[in-house]
């Protein structure tokens, strides 16, 4: 791990038995595609009929990482419906828990 660069896994005993790995940060390639997406969305904000082809030429990337940015563009919204509904699940069943105790308590 050392020879790596990386931190030393954390043991921890109590109850259970666990190890704890780290890895190394990826937050400049996270950022600099998140500012891409981000150009993209606002690209297609001001011309919702503009192509692939129009995008790749206006940023300067191939057409094919257009692709992969709207794909994974595609794939974030749905994972952050997905997210919102369970959120709003575990909110229905709070609140449901909430008014079986008000009404065992009247």
């Amino acid at each position: 791990m050392k020879g790596k660069g990386l931190p030393e896994p954390v043991y921890e005993t109590e109850s259970m038995f666990s190890v704890s790995f780290y890895r190394l940060s990826t937050a400049n390639v996270t950022n600099d595609v998140t500012n891409q997406e981000q150009f993209v969305v606002e690209k297609i904000k001001l011309n919702p009929k503009i192509t692939s082809q129009q995008l790749s030429e206006q940023l300067s990337l191939l057409e094919r990482q257009i692709k992969r940015i709207l794909k994974n563009l595609k794939t974030n919204r749905k994972s952050n419906e997905l997210a919102e509904q369970e959120v709003i699940g575990k909110l229905f069943q709070l609140m449901t828990i909430s008014i079986s105790l008000i009404i065992s308590l009247i």
